[in-house]
């Protein structure tokens, strides 16, 4: 499994223990639902902006997790 794919699965799983729509999810992201999908899916990988409203929302910091160390792989992985 490679980067996009984990972090998919940790927002996917993130997610549904908030008890969250992927519809509900994309709201308070402000991005669309189908955009979502791709990002849990692995298929994208999140905006810089995306990743703060993810940490904002699921209430945790890059400390926290193996969301924000996953990210933290990923923005360097892009840069």
């Amino acid at each position: 499994m490679d980067r996009k794919e984990l972090l998919g699965k940790r927002i996917k799983e993130l997610r549904k223990l908030k008890g969250f729509t992927q519809d509900t999810l994309a709201e308070k992201l402000e991005i669309e639902p189908r955009q979502l999908s791709k990002l849990e899916t692995g298929k994208h990988y999140p905006s810089f902006e995306t990743i703060v409203s993810l940490l904002k929302v699921f209430d945790i910091t890059f400390e926290e997790g193996s969301i924000g160390n996953t990210i933290v792989s990923v923005v360097e992985k892009n840069n």
